[in-house]
C-alpha cells in the first residue's frame, strides 16, 4: 500500500515493507533503479584475438644487421567492434640458434619502441621471448614488427600476437523504450496521486 505524503517534485510515498516498516521511496529513485537495470544488458564484454605468423621455410638471420620485418593484423577479425578497446598484448618471438657455438643478440622494434634480448648463447631448441605490448600501440588493430640481428646468427620460426579487448554492448532499442515507458508510467502515476 502507498500513501502520498505531499510536497516536493520527487512524488516521495511511503511503502510499507516487511514487519510494517514505514520507508520512503522517490519516483527519482525507482527510475534509476530501471534505468540501472536495463543499462546491465550492455554490460563490458571481452575478446581475444590471436594472429600468427609461421614462416616456411625458417627464417635465417645469418649475420649482424640482418632483418626481418613484418606485420601482425587483427583486422582479420572485424576489430574493432562498435565500442571496443585494446586492454593488454603480447607478442611472441619463436626463435632458435642454428647450431653454432656463439653468443646471439637481437633487437626486437614495433611501433618504434625497441625490445633488446640479452648477449647470450641462444639455445638450440625452438624459445619463446614474449614481450607485453601497449595497448595504445594496437588502437588500429596492427603491429609492425622488426627482429634483427645484432649478434650471431639464428632462426625466426614464428611470431605470434594475442590481443585482449573489451567492448560496451550498446544498449538495446527495447531496452531503451522499456525504460521511457517506465518515465511515463510514472509520470502519469505520481500525477494520478497526487490530489
Amino acid at each position: 500500500m502507498a500513501v502520498w505524503l505531499g510536497g516536493t517534485s520527487q512524488s516521495h510515498y511511503t511503502k510499507f515493507g516487511p514487519g510494517g516498516k514505514k520507508r520512503a521511496v522517490t519516483m527519482k529513485r525507482l527510475v534509476l533503479v530501471s534505468v540501472l537495470t536495463v543499462c546491465m544488458a550492455g554490460a563490458a564484454q571481452g575478446d581475444f584475438y590471436t594472429d600468427e605468423i609461421d614462416w616456411s621455410p625458417d627464417i635465417l638471420l645469418s649475420h649482424p644487421g640482418l632483418a626481418k620485418t613484418y606485420t601482425h593484423s587483427i583486422l582479420d577479425y572485424d576489430f574493432p567492434h562498435v565500442g571496443e578497446t585494446v586492454t593488454a598484448a603480447t607478442l611472441v618471438v619463436w626463435l632458435y640458434d642454428d647450431g653454432e657455438n656463439q653468443k646471439e643478440q637481437f633487437k626486437l622494434t614495433y611501433d618504434g619502441t625497441t625490445w633488446t634480448s640479452n648477449h647470450e648463447d641462444m639455445p638450440d631448441i625452438l624459445t619463446a621471448y614474449p614481450v607485453t605490448i601497449s595497448p595504445s600501440v594496437l588502437s588500429d588493430g596492427k603491429l609492425d614488427v622488426e627482429v634483427k640481428a645484432d649478434n650471431g646468427d639464428f632462426y625466426l620460426d614464428k611470431s605470434v600476437l594475442t590481443v585482449s579487448t573489451t567492448s560496451v554492448a550498446p544498449l538495446p532499442g527495447a531496452a531503451l523504450l522499456g525504460v521511457l515507458g517506465l518515465v511515463v508510467a510514472g509520470s502519469k502515476l505520481r500525477r494520478h496521486q497526487h490530489p
